[in-house]
């Protein structure tokens, strides 16, 4: 599976290393130059909770246009740069592209579903964080619950939603799937 992960912040970091790590083909897109160029050069590094630290060699660009048409794009910028970055993600969202949103707060998926049509969207919310040691190393601190809880904007379970959870639970990533990924949401705001 080819993933592109808009946002090379904390949360973006820790999924490019994780999906990396498990054999999947990531490329960052980021529109700081700077953690681009340091990326690039000196490769991504994670601090896991077990106190291992690791280093990745993962694609990084600014331009999504060098980038081409991708299985999965998942979206891990701030709530209020969805619009430009899903607008600018579009030359990566082919006819099966799936689009994950890892945000926090509402209105993101209907954003996005309103670029890119709701049967692409899936939601995403973790528990899981971390914080920024550098613009090329992030502190994984763990979390509580699955990895991800995942499901499609529109409560419909389609193939390319199925193929995608068997994928990553295949390489023992805690996805945990739902049809009802808004509840799911809403109950994390109102925890927050």
């Amino acid at each position: 599976m080819n993933i592109a992960i808009v946002g090379a912040g904390v949360l973006g970091s820790i999924f490019g290393s994780l999906f990396s790590n498990n054999g999947f083909q990531v490329t960052l897109i980021e529109v700081i130059e700077e953690r681009v160029r340091l990326i690039d050069r000196e490769g991504l590094w994670m601090q896991w909770p077990d106190g291992e630290r690791t280093h990745s060699r993962i694609a990084i660009t600014s331009d999504v246009g060098k980038v081409g048409v991708r299985d999965l794009v998942i979206v891990a910028v701030k709530g209020y740069h969805t619009r430009t970055a899903i607008e600018n993600a579009l030359p990566m969202i082919g006819e099966d592209t799936l689009v994950l949103s890892v945000q926090n707060g509402l209105g993101n998926l209907e954003i996005i579903a309103e670029t890119v049509g709701p049967e692409r969207v899936v939601g995403g919310i973790t528990a899981h964080s971390g914080m920024p040691v550098s613009m090329n190393e992030v502190r994984y601190v763990g979390g509580l619950g699955p990895l991800l809880v995942i499901g499609p904007y529109d409560g419909v379970s389609r193939p390319g939603f199925e193929k995608m959870v068997r994928l990553f639970k295949d390489v023992s990533l805690d996805v945990q799937p739902t049809d009802d990924i808004n509840s799911v949401i809403w109950k994390k705001l109102l925890a927050n």
